[in-house]
């Protein structure tokens, strides 16, 4: 789900359709609290529905309610309309507590639970990333990649204190970059040669090798 790739694209080729399975995978534990709390109180979709028809002012009955309680396009309320959701099955149920875990807590779970991707408008990689290649010099990898657009990945995809795996450490450019942006690194290397120059690199950008396995 990359910054700027709504549209035309995203629905080709079943994409869109996969980043809805995806999501709703990924974002379970926090799908089946809500849906969870919502059966506990004997309330069913229809009813918050209906309820939230009546907050929002809308003619129809919105089907936004059911979002948060299903796989299919799952979303994570607003603050406000989780909080306004635990006053409603309270309400519809006469008695009892529900939802009771702060918002902020479900903010942060959901954090953690998303698929990191830190580019901005700001930094306008996408689809296509323009990086120079690797000069050649005396001991080059063959199949070395640029350590800017390296580095460039693993800040992108993952977050400081994430564990990253490369499985053909090669030239140790991963390991390298690892080293530089907070991550941890596990590096595969069946060549005897290359083990030992990405072991070097490697432990060149932490300083030592507890980092890195």
């Amino acid at each position: 789900e990359h910054y700027g790739a709504e549209g035309y694209a995203k629905g080709e080729a079943g994409y869109a359709a996969k980043c809805d399975e995806l999501r709703g995978f990924v974002f379970e534990p926090l799908r089946a609290y809500l849906d969870n709390e919502r059966e506990r109180a004997g309330i069913t979709i229809r009813q918050v529905a209906e309820q939230f028809q009546k907050k929002t002012g809308s003619r129809t009955v919105t089907g936004m309610a059911g979002h948060w309680f299903t796989a299919v396009q799952w979303v994570l309320p607003t603050e406000e309309n989780y909080k306004w959701l635990r006053l409603t099955l309270s309400k519809l149920n006469h008695s009892g507590e529900y939802l009771r875990r702060e918002y902020e807590d479900l903010r942060r779970e959901y954090e953690d639970l998303r698929r990191p991707f830190n580019v901005s408008p700001d930094v306008p990689y996408t689809d296509v990333w323009t990086f120079p290649t690797v000069q050649a010099y005396p001991g080059k990898h063959e199949c070395e990649k640029p350590a800017a657009m390296i580095r460039h990945i693993v800040e992108a995809s993952s977050r400081p204190g994430a564990v990253v795996l490369d499985a053909f450490a090669g030239s140790g450019v991963v390991g390298e970059a690892c080293g530089q942006t907070g991550r941890d690194v596990i590096l595969i290397e069946k060549d005897r040669k290359w083990y030992k120059r990405s072991k070097q690199r490697t432990a060149a950008a932490y300083g030592n090798w507890d980092h890195a396995i």
